[in-house]
């Protein structure tokens, strides 16, 4: 399943994790051996082109928070324990 596009095959359940953008540019500098300026496009690039496809598939706009049941600042928390705290929602949310 797309999950860009959760939206559209379950309304009630779709996901959203955030994160910073200078945490992001960092971390492809880090992870891929980027330059800041080059980190900076592909963002830009890649963002455009899921944002593009979203709207597309969904007739909505990916960044709107109203269509969002739970979001989680990964920059803030870590990959570790944005993954638990995701985990933990789904738990409780697919418990009966």
């Amino acid at each position: 399943m797309c999950r860009l596009c959760s939206q559209r095959i379950s309304k009630s359940h779709e996901r959203f994790s955030l994160c910073a953008f200078g945490s992001r540019i960092k971390h492809m500098c880090e992870t891929y051996d980027l330059s800041w300026p080059e980190a900076d496009k592909l963002i830009k690039r890649v963002d455009r082109q899921r944002h593009n496809y979203y709207k597309y598939v969904t007739g909505k706009n990916r960044g709107d928070r109203d269509n969002k049941h739970l979001m989680i600042d990964v920059s803030e928390y870590g990959t570790d324990l944005t993954a638990e705290m995701i985990c933990f929602a789904a738990r409780k949310m697919f418990k009966d």
